[in-house]
């Protein structure tokens, strides 16, 4: 799936919602540093995104980012 999303970036490079799905990608396949960078440059994220961000985060010892960003997920979605 990452190497879709990163060819998609080429077709719409505007489309900054993409960095969102390419972080969770990196983040599932354990790559942390790298899913933070390409959360950050997101926008548009839905609550999956931002809770795969903030367990990032959270991972890296940023605990009140963290929070704040697992918050805002909880908020969005509360299921």
């Amino acid at each position: 799936a990452l190497e879709y999303f990163e060819k998609s970036l080429i077709i719409r490079p505007n489309d900054y919602s993409i960095f969102g799905y390419i972080g969770i990608c990196k983040a599932k396949k354990g790559e942390t540093e790298a899913a933070i960078e390409t959360f950050e440059k997101a926008t548009n994220m839905d609550s999956e995104m931002i809770a795969y961000f903030g367990k990032c985060l959270c991972s890296k010892g940023l605990y009140s980012s963290a929070f704040s960003h697992l918050e805002n997920a909880l908020a969005r979605d509360p299921n």
